[in-house]
C-alpha cells in the first residue's frame, strides 16, 4: 500500500515520526514549498520535514501552489498512483482531481466543540477556546469535495480544561491523530470494507478564519473572562493576543483572572517588564503595576 502524507507543520512531523516508529511504510511526504519568510505565515511550521524525509528515505514532493490547483503540481501527485493519503497540517482544500486518484481515499482530522456537520471551517480549536467551550469532538474523516464534509472513520471527545491554552488542545488532538492513524492504516490493510459514517445532511455552522487582528483585547466590548479566552486561543504557536494603550502595542501570551467571582480584572505576567493589570471598569486600557 502506497501511503502519502500531506503537511507542513510540527504536527505533520510528529505524525510521520509516529508512523515510522510503528513500522508503517510511508511512500511520500507532500509539502508546500515556502521561503524562509513565507514560513512565518504558517502557524506551527516545521522546518525539519525535508531532513526527516531524507533520513528515512521517503520521497519528498514539493508543490508550489498550496491549493494544488496548478496542473504541474497535480501531476506530481497523480503520477505516483497512491493508495492512501493522510493529511495533517495542511491548511487548504485538496482538489477532487487529486482526491479521486487515491484508490482508498484521503483522510484527515477536524474537531471543534460542535458535532459534525456543525463546526466545519477554519480555526476550529481556536474558536472552541474563544467561545468558552469545555470539550472537543475530534473526527478522523475521508476528504470530499466540500470542506470537512466527508464520511467519518471515528470520533473521540476530549476535554478543554479552564486553564488549557491552544497548544494544550493541539497536544490532545495530536494524541488522537497518532493513535487513530494506526487504526486507519490497519483498517485499510484489512480484507474487510472500511466502516464509515455519513454526516447528517442539515444546515451546519461554519467557522470563519481567525486572523492576528482578531487577537485584540477590547475592554469596552467584552468581559475579562472573554479576554482570557481570546488570550488562551491566540497563544503559541499563533501570533498572540495584544493590548493597545499608552505603552503602545504589547503582545500577551498568558494571563489570569484576578477576581474570578466578578470577572473584572485580568493579570498579565511578563518576563521582561512589570506586571500589567487590565481593569474592565477603567477608562484607560492598561494600568501599569510593579511586581
Amino acid at each position: 500500500m502506497k501511503i502519502a502524507i500531506f503537511g507542513n507543520k510540527t504536527t505533520t512531523e510528529a505524525l510521520v515520526e509516529h508512523l515510522i516508529e510503528n513500522k508503517v511504510s510511508i511512500s511520500a511526504l507532500i509539502i508546500f514549498r515556502v521561503s524562509t519568510s513565507g514560513s512565518k505565515s504558517i502557524a506551527g511550521y516545521s522546518a525539519g520535514l525535508k531532513d526527516l524525509a531524507r533520513l528515512n528515505r521517503i520521497q519528498l514532493i514539493e508543490v508550489d501552489d498550496y491549493a494544488i490547483k496548478s496542473l504541474s503540481d497535480q501531476e506530481k501527485i497523480i503520477s505516483q498512483r497512491f493508495d492512501l493519503g493522510i493529511v495533517t497540517g495542511w491548511q487548504r482544500l485538496i482538489p477532487v482531481t487529486v482526491l479521486k486518484t487515491f484508490s482508498i481515499g484521503v483522510y484527515g482530522w477536524h474537531g471543534s466543540f460542535l458535532k459534525f456537520p456543525n463546526g466545519r471551517g477554519r480555526s476550529p480549536y481556536n474558536w472552541s477556546i474563544r467561545l468558552g467551550a469545555d470539550r472537543i469532538f475530534h473526527n478522523l474523516f475521508m476528504y470530499a469535495a466540500a470542506a470537512d464534509a466527508g464520511e467519518v472513520f471515528e470520533t473521540v471527545e476530549f476535554s478543554i480544561a479552564p486553564n488549557d491554552y491552544i497548544s494544550d488542545v493541539q497536544a490532545k488532538a495530536l494524541s488522537h491523530i497518532k493513535s487513530s492513524s494506526l487504526r486507519l492504516v490497519e483498517a485499510c490493510l484489512s480484507d474487510s470494507p472500511i466502516k464509515l459514517l455519513a454526516q447528517p445532511e442539515e444546515v451546519s455552522v461554519h467557522f470563519p478564519k481567525i486572523s492576528p487582528k482578531d487577537g485584540k483585547l477590547q475592554p469596552d466590548r467584552h468581559t475579562a473572562e472573554h479576554a482570557i479566552n481570546i488570550i488562551r486561543s491566540a497563544s503559541h504557536p499563533f501570533s498572540g493576543a495584544y493590548i493597545e494603550g499608552a505603552a503602545g502595542k504589547i503582545t500577551v501570551w498568558r494571563a489570569s483572572l484576578i477576581d474570578a467571582a466578578n470577572s473584572k480584572t485580568i493579570r498579565v505576567d511578563f518576563i521582561d517588564r512589570p506586571v500589567f493589570f487590565i481593569d474592565y471598569h477603567m477608562d484607560e486600557t492598561i494600568a501599569d503595576q510593579e511586581t
